[in-house]
């Protein structure tokens, strides 16, 4: 509780308000005191200095933290639950999401604050990259990529000052669609079937402690007269040096009338904050069959979430979206 804005004030309040123990000894210059009006030591100070002052709370982050409650966190190292809380992600320190598809953030500000918060990042606060989509098997669509984990999310009153980075996570690659083909030559005396799956989705760009998985394979399999299968190829890891390539798809070529099936390319994962790339749909030649379309690019993970709730003190870089 702040202390009063006039009136009389004993040097016993001053002490209770920078965290002392009451009718203990204690002097104006002592350095808990001296620091609710940020007083040097060779400063004097007067008891009117001290109206309307209250201790505040300040923490500097040491250490690589994942899906961050900023609340639980200021709790857990000696905040009293109503002082002014002012958190620092300092340089060379990274706050980062163990989730994907803008669900969990990695660093999430929530709850109640009754003195107000303050953020301060000279640091990197990143979501997780998007899984890759699953390449269709012969014939069907290729699933779509799953979106970018976000960075920062506010449900309550804060304030920002950003200087370092917050970006999210790079949306998944959609999986290539299959292709089921059959085919007739030799004047109908000769059939074949060729079977294709689409290639898997890349993982969307990610951070050193959680890589972006590829999308699977899409699988081939059936029946049919000289049947041909092919399967496609998984998409590759996305991580933090680079989202990762679509699969190709598998082609498979008949093996007498020379007719083909294509799976579809799976999409390659979006850069930090963006979305993943679609996949394309299957192909192939023949007189009968189906080929599936490919699946959509995962959305880009949020920078921010929850932006009308922030005060921004600074912008800094922010990559990806930033939603009300």
């Amino acid at each position: 509780m702040p202390l009063p804005a006039n009136g009389e004030i004993s040097l016993n309040q001053i002490h209770l308000e920078a965290g002392g123990v009451s009718s203990t000894t204690c002097s104006l210059n002592d350095t808990d005191i001296r620091e609710l009006v940020d007083k040097a030591p060779e400063e004097i100070s007067r008891f009117s200095d001290f109206y309307g002052t209250q201790r505040e709370f300040r923490i500097t982050i040491s250490s690589t933290l994942v899906d961050l409650d900023l609340r639980q966190f200021a709790l857990d190292n000696g905040w009293d639950g109503q002082e002014p809380a002012y958190i620092t992600i300092p340089s060379g320190i990274a706050i980062r999401g163990s989730v994907d598809n803008n669900s969990t953030a990695a660093l999430t500000i929530s709850g109640s604050w009754p003195g107000g918060v303050t953020l301060i990042n000279n640091g990197i606060i990143e979501g997780r990259g998007g899984a890759g989509g699953t390449g269709g098997i012969q014939g069907a669509n290729g699933n779509a990529g799953r979106a970018g984990g976000r960075a920062l999310r506010a449900t309550t009153a804060c304030f920002v000052q950003n200087t370092g980075i917050i970006r999210g996570g790079g949306g998944g690659g959609g999986g290539g669609g299959g292709s089921d083909r059959e085919s007739t030559c030799d004047g109908g005396e000769t059939n074949e079937n060729m079977h294709a799956g689409g290639g898997g989705g890349g993982g969307g760009r990610s951070h050193p402690s959680y890589n972006a998985p590829g999308g699977q394979a899409g699988v081939a399999s059936g029946t049919g007269v000289n049947l041909v299968t092919v399967n496609g190829n998984s998409g590759g890891l996305g991580n933090a040096g680079a989202p990762g390539p679509g699969g190709a798809g598998g082609a498979a070529l008949g093996l007498n009338c020379g007719d083909t099936a294509i799976g579809g390319q799976g999409g390659s994962g979006g850069d930090y904050g963006t979305p993943g790339t679609a996949g394309t749909g299957g192909s192939g030649t023949g007189d009968l069959g189906t080929n599936g379309s490919g699946g959509a690019g995962g959305a880009a993970g949020e920078a921010v979430s929850g932006g009308s709730f922030i005060n921004w003190l600074a912008f800094g870089s922010r990559i990806g979206p930033v939603s009300a």
